[in-house]
């Protein structure tokens, strides 16, 4: 039974994890970019916006648009000395939560035709902003594009995040088997751009204010108005630092939303990938020295390299990340199980020193 259960796991991890775009080799266009209002939700980040505005040297959007989202730290006084427009966030309205209402009000003072919501914790390669207008006119400026950062690992424990990477871009519809029939599932909560028209017509962050995972949700209701929602790597453009205060950060940071993403989840994603993990976790199970000893190692050469080939596309992981796959899985789970239990048991969270209170939704 096991056994079937790895080959299943392959199976459905090929039709999830088939091939990914990136924007490696996306051309440039430096007169889209002028047409960009790049807004940026921050909330202590003083050890990140530096980079970030750093990178964006020597490219010239319509304007760099910080919205202090009540920082404790230095974070606005950094964005100011490095040239971006600041704008302090007022206190979120009843309902609201403080990243939706930050989008939302940047939104709403941006100058540009188009609107770019991009993470503190990015940071552009060269002309990689470039790169993401020119791939937003390349869809014929319509919908969301959406681009999930480059992740560039520097100690050995951010290697833990591969299979959330995964998850993300399986739940997103954003490997190229489905984006090629037009199905998406959701949009990558670090970058995302539309145009301003478009943004306010759809309602904005308002259509989802009090949700925690609401890049999924955002997503979803637009791609219902028939508008493309269009995900991919930005491997070649832009990149991250994830969790780089330590292990307890990553757990913290996942547990936030991966619960909460699942549930908004369409199942014809989420069977399949919940078969994948119990594929891996079942070479752990399954461990044979016997008689299907063949079996198994080539089933588990096959899921390597599979693997291999995909996490390279999403961040810097190296081999031993493919080669130690099961582990990864057996990780992946108990955070998510962490975020079950806050999402839907205590119903909170916490993350930059500010209380989350998961809602249910009225019925």
């Amino acid at each position: 039974m096991c056994m079937f259960t790895i080959a299943a796991g392959i199976a459905a991890g090929l039709y999830l994890l088939y091939r990914i775009q990136t924007l490696e080799k996306q051309n440039r266009d430096k007169d889209s970019l002028r047409r960009l209002s790049i807004i940026i939700p921050a909330r202590n980040e003083e050890q990140n916006i530096g980079r970030l505005l750093h990178s964006l040297e020597g490219q010239y959007p319509a304007e760099i648009l910080v919205v202090d989202d009540g920082s404790e730290d230095k974070t606005a006084e950094i964005a100011a000395a490095c040239g971006a427009e600041v704008m302090h966030a007022e206190e979120p309205p009843e309902g609201w939560l403080g990243k939706s209402w930050a989008c939302f009000s940047g939104a709403k003072k941006a100058k540009g035709e188009w609107l770019m919501f991009l993470d503190a914790d990015t940071f552009f390669e060269e002309f990689g902003a470039e790169k993401t207008a020119a791939a937003f006119l390349d869809q014929g400026a319509s919908g969301i594009l959406s681009i999930h950062p480059y992740h560039s690992i520097q100690k050995p424990y951010e290697s833990l995040s591969a299979f959330f990477h995964l998850a993300a871009f399986s739940a997103m519809g954003a490997f190229r088997f489905l984006q090629r029939k037009g199905v998406s599932y959701g949009a990558f909560g670090q970058c995302m751009i539309c145009t301003k028209q478009d943004y306010f017509n759809w309602g904005g962050h308002g259509l989802i204010k009090n949700k925690v995972a609401e890049n999924m949700e955002l997503a979803v209701l637009v791609s219902r108005t028939g508008a493309p929602v269009r995900c991919i790597s930005g491997k070649g453009a832009l990149s991250m630092r994830m969790y780089p205060d330590g292990p307890a950060s990553l757990v913290a940071g996942f547990s936030k939303t991966f619960a909460s993403g699942a549930k908004a989840t369409d199942w014809k994603v989420l069977l399949p990938f919940v078969l994948w993990i119990a594929g891996c976790l079942s070479f752990l199970t399954e461990f044979r020295l016997g008689e299907w000893r063949e079996v198994y190692a080539l089933l588990y050469a096959a899921a390597v390299l599979h693997i291999w080939m995909t996490v390279r596309k999403i961040g810097s992981f190296g081999i031993i990340t493919a080669l130690f796959f099961p582990f990864h899985a057996v990780f992946f789970m108990l955070v998510f199980l962490t975020s079950f239990w806050r999402t839907f048991i205590s119903k909170s969270a916490s993350w930059k020193g500010r209380k989350i209170i998961v809602k249910e939704d009225a019925k």
